[in-house]
């Protein structure tokens, strides 16, 4: 079987062969059909994120369970999984509250249960988050894996394993957006027009979209946002704050950078709350205008994966998405074969999509 491997940071992945390990007793392996890229697959292979090589990278999948461990409970041969980048224990403090987002016991289930999972020409290989997405076939922890909802086609399914997730989860979840809210969301890429979309369902009265590029702006706007906001525009913060007389219930964050920060913490009124989603590089530090901060009672929260349960939580994401009410045309449209991730990698580095699903196994 092949992997899309990283041999050396910043340089293209190589497709090679690799093997996988037996299947222990809480693995399920997984044939995958479709993968996706996230903007972290990219920082990881451009080399802006340490990670162990050679490496199987990618993070968000969506495949069949072809074979389990004799005490997995949950799925079984034949089920339809989505891959999540953030395996839980289910025992510790954070997980019994439901936050699994938040487990504390995680790294448990990154090590490998019973030596080496990934291997090539009998060396070992790095899983990236324990699931190495980008390959025909992955071996990973049961808590790494849930059911695709519903007949949800896999090409939407590879999704909700972060991006899509993340942005809705971080409107619906961390933000708690209500009926009438006002929203600023900043960065209009697959986490911020999810988020838009969270924000839409959970019922804003209006959606700023913040970016620099009108082609995202006029995608945002058909999903929901009532207002286009060029990020570049030295009066843009003024102008949010005088349509709203003071500022927006909640800004999220998706872009990752301190001036964007900074801006999303600018934008909220008295009491609002400033949710950070965007993944900022190593050693990034963020600055806070301490008295107005403080005078005006604004928060600031980290959003991790949209706080969402994915167990509890992907159902509903994906009765969404089946009714139509969450619409993933916009990042559905960019199908590449397996030969050319690299090339899919470059054009969402590029700017020229939003989304590269990558089509690694036949089925829809």
């Amino acid at each position: 079987m092949k992997g899309a491997i990283m041999t050396v940071p910043g340089e293209p992945l190589e497709l090679l062969d690799i093997e996988l390990g037996t299947v222990e007793p809480h693995e399920v392996q997984v044939r995958v059909e479709r993968a996706s890229v996230c903007h972290t697959d990219l920082t990881i292979a451009q080399g802006n994120f340490p990670m162990p090589v050679p490496a199987v990278i990618g993070h968000e999948a969506a495949g069949v369970v072809e074979a389990v461990g004799d005490q997995v409970t949950r799925l079984k041969p034949g089920d339809r999984v989505i891959a999540f980048a953030n395996p839980f224990c289910g025992h510790c403090g954070h997980c019994h509250r439901g936050d699994t987002f938040l487990c504390t016991g995680e790294a448990t289930f990154r090590a490998p249960e019973g030596g080496q999972r990934v291997t090539i020409n009998g060396d070992g290989a790095f899983a990236m988050a324990g699931v190495g997405a980008f390959s025909e076939t992955m071996l990973t922890h049961e808590n790494s894996l849930a059911p695709v909802p519903g007949e949800l086609p896999f090409t939407e399914a590879t999704l909700l394993g972060c991006g899509v997730s993340t942005g809705l989860g971080a409107a619906m979840n961390t933000a708690g957006v209500a009926d009438g809210d006002t929203v600023a969301v900043l960065g209009c890429g697959t986490v911020g027009l999810s988020a838009i979309q969270g924000a839409r369902v959970a019922g804003a009265s209006r959606i700023f979209a913040i970016d620099i590029l009108p082609s995202k702006l006029q995608i945002a706007q058909s999903v929901g946002a009532t207002d286009l906001i060029d990020a570049r525009d030295p009066d843009a913060v003024n102008e949010i704050l005088e349509s709203t007389s003071g500022g927006v219930d909640s800004a999220i964050e998706c872009i990752g950078k301190p001036e964007t920060t900074a801006m999303a913490v600018q934008v909220v009124g008295r009491g609002g709350t400033a949710v950070l989603v965007g993944f900022m590089p190593l050693g990034t530090n963020i600055e806070l205008p301490g008295t107005e901060f403080l005078y005006m009672g604004k928060r600031l929260v980290a959003s991790v994966l949209g706080s969402t349960n994915f167990l509890r939580d992907l159902p509903k994401y994906g009765a969404l998405i089946e009714s139509g009410e969450v619409n993933l045309e916009a990042l559905t449209t960019n199908h590449f074969s397996f030969n050319d991730i690299n090339l899919a990698m470059s054009k969402l580095h590029n700017g020229e999509i939003l989304k590269p699903i990558i089509d690694i196994g036949e089925a829809a």
